[in-house]
This record gives C-alpha cells, sequence and structure tokens, in this order.
C-alpha cells in the first residue's frame, strides 16, 4: 500500500501532478531517499531544486516541487511552498 498516490498529492496539494505514480514513504535529503520516496525538494540554505534530478536517478518515485522544472517525469507541483508538505501530511 502506498502513502500517496499522484491524485492523493495533487488533491491535498493543489499542485498539479504529472503522470501516474504512487510513493511509499517521503525524503528531504538524497543521501538518505530510498526507492519509491516522494522527494521533498524544500529552499534552505541550499535549494532542494537542484537535487531533485539525483533523487529521481535514487529511485523516487516522484517530487515535490515549487515551480516547474525541465525534466518533467513524474513531479507534482504545488505552488504554496512548504505548505505542501504539511498539507500532504495531513491528508
Amino acid at each position: 500500500m502506498s502513502l500517496w498516490t499522484a491524485k492523493e498529492a495533487e488533491s491535498a496539494t493543489g499542485g498539479r501532478a504529472i503522470g501516474d505514480w504512487a510513493c511509499d514513504g517521503v525524503s528531504i535529503d538524497t543521501r538518505t531517499l530510498a526507492p519509491g520516496d516522494l522527494f521533498v525538494a524544500l529552499k534552505d540554505v541550499r535549494d532542494g531544486h537542484d537535487f531533485v534530478a539525483m533523487a529521481l536517478e535514487k529511485g523516487a518515485g516522484a517530487a515535490l516541487v515549487t515551480h516547474p522544472l525541465t525534466r518533467a517525469v513524474g513531479f507534482t507541483g504545488s505552488f504554496r511552498g512548504g505548505k505542501a508538505l504539511f498539507d500532504l501530511a495531513m491528508s
């Protein structure tokens, strides 16, 4: 059983899901990401968007981003930033 599907993430965040995917866990760090995780690209001292490609290469099921990226396979975009992670967790 998955934690989130594309449709559930889209509904919870108000974002736009691209593709049909399901994720089993969540990660904000590519060093600890497990295959099938949803990678959340947070922006802090370093911008997590810079690591989305690496997350997908390591097997992330999708990435939650705050703005569209060039490689748009399996992303869900939320244009409400960090609040999207909270909304997704509460769904």
